[in-house]
């Protein structure tokens, strides 16, 4: 149990070191999935839809609509680098299993000095359970 525990801390270290890009395929499916099951929320989507393939293929992934759903500019990507896949992953299980909160949480207007950048803050806290659980210094385990 406590190998387990080491060895799922290392492919955590793993992805977290993994940096987002528009380049991976697999990277591209999740962001994918959270411009469908978080950006499509929003109210400025609502006004004015675009789906995913046309933003990469007009705004080569920057748009204004993932600052909707709290990321701190139009590519997503910034917001990841000090997570890397790890992050990505997680805002991905969130959007796939917690679908009806995620529509109730992103479809709430609120004006612009309520704004709070919810996947930005998402991030962090990931970040900080990995430090809380010490997931870095597995490395420093020699195992």
């Amino acid at each position: 149990s406590f190998y387990k525990h080491i060895v799922a801390f290392h492919h955590i270290i793993e992805l977290m070191n993994k940096s987002v890009s528009w380049e991976n395929d697999s990277h591209v499916g999740k962001l994918r999935i959270l411009w469908d099951n978080l950006v499509s929320h929003t109210e400025e989507y609502k006004k004015e839809p675009i789906i995913f393939d046309e933003m990469i293929k007009i705004k080569n992934g920057a748009h204004n609509y993932w600052k909707e759903i709290g990321f701190q500019g139009k590519d997503p990507l910034t917001d990841f680098r000090g997570m890397g896949e790890f992050a990505l992953n997680c805002l991905e299980y969130f959007a796939l299993n917690y679908e009806s909160h995620c529509q109730v949480i992103f479809s709430k207007t609120r004006p612009a000095d309520n704004y709070y950048p919810l996947c930005a803050s998402f991030i962090n806290i990931v970040n900080l359970i990995c430090e809380l659980t010490n997931a870095r210094k597995v490395e420093e385990l020699d195992i």
